[in-house]
């Protein structure tokens, strides 16, 4: 007797559209129990028609025009309060219309489409070895000036053939960034005190890099941390700022660990808190991966065989 699948796969939703959401028309179908859209929000179809209006948790936002209605809740000085999605909305995502990722390129901001901790294959010296990727990609046109994520002090301004031109900025309490693979001699040297936002080299492809863009990796105490899980580097600085962090605990096998990091206003110290919302720590990824194909495998051959 042939089973009956009691959870059936329904196709919800299939759409084209245009860069910043709005539908194509004729290329769509959604079922009239679907809520969500574009970017994953929900959509207000009533209030301009279908998917002309998606709704999120700070902000009402329109497909049409690329624009939100109401004023971002986190003004940046550098682009208008109603703009979306830093005006790139291939390379950057905005799911709750807050824009929380901090400004790294004039007028532009990180996307948390982190690709820290994934394991990358290349060659060294004709044999193929593998790592796993302690930072984020930024990818950018060369020449577009980089900028600071917070104040701090330069402690190596220089080129490898690893990294290339690169920075490296000391924040103190063992926080560290690098900012690597800049197209030409960094803007800043070593023992330069610089400010939150200052400028400190342009985008380039130097170093172990296929294509132009700008690396960033953070390190807390000697161990590669997320910096796309950090909203604000400089309020997490001062203290004004509590961040829920990945850190990758173990380079050879790529294990992550998440971690809640707070600044001490009254001791100026790093403190790390109890992570009460997850006891658990987060399960290595590439193992997470592999288990993935296993179980796709095995389903597979149930099927077939």
């Amino acid at each position: 007797m042939k089973r009956r699948n009691p959870y059936p796969v329904g196709n919800m939703m299939q759409s084209n559209l245009h860069s910043f959401g709005m539908l194509i028309k004729e290329r769509t179908f959604s079922s009239a129990n679907y809520r969500y859209g574009f970017n994953s929000q929900e959509k207000v179809d009533e209030v301009a028609g279908e998917g002309n209006t998606n709704t999120a948790e700070y902000w009402e936002y329109d497909t049409r025009l690329g624009r939100r209605w109401n004023l971002d809740p986190k003004p940046n000085p550098s682009i208008s309060d109603y703009a979306a999605f830093a005006n790139n909305p291939i390379f950057f995502n905005d799911v709750i219309g807050d824009i929380p990722w901090q400004q790294v390129f004039k007028g532009k901001t990180i996307s948390h489409h982190s690709d820290f901790a994934q394991r990358r294959d290349f060659k060294e010296n004709g044999v193929v070895v593998h790592d796993f990727h302690n930072g984020i990609d930024m990818p950018e046109k060369s020449g577009t000036v980089i900028r600071t994520l917070a104040a701090g002090k330069v402690i190596e301004a220089s080129y490898d053939k690893w990294n290339g031109n690169h920075v490296r900025v000391d924040h103190g309490n063992g926080i560290k960034l690098v900012y690597d693979h800049m197209v030409e001699q960094p803007l800043v040297k070593a023992g330069d005190q610089l400010k939150d936002g200052g400028d400190i080299g342009k985008v380039g492809s130097t170093g172990l890099s296929t294509g132009n863009h700008l690396h960033i990796s953070m390190t807390i105490n000697g161990q590669y941390a997320d910096i796309g899980d950090v909203k604000d580097l400089q309020k997490f600085l001062t203290g004004d700022e509590t961040v829920k962090i990945s850190v990758m605990t173990d380079k050879k096998t790529g294990k992550m660990e998440d971690r809640i990091y707070q600044i001490n206003k009254d001791t100026g110290k790093l403190m790390q808190l109890p992570n009460t919302s997850n006891e658990k720590n987060s399960q290595d990824k590439k193992s997470d991966i592999k288990a993935a194909d296993t179980k796709r495998e095995k389903n597979n051959r149930d099927v077939y065989n």
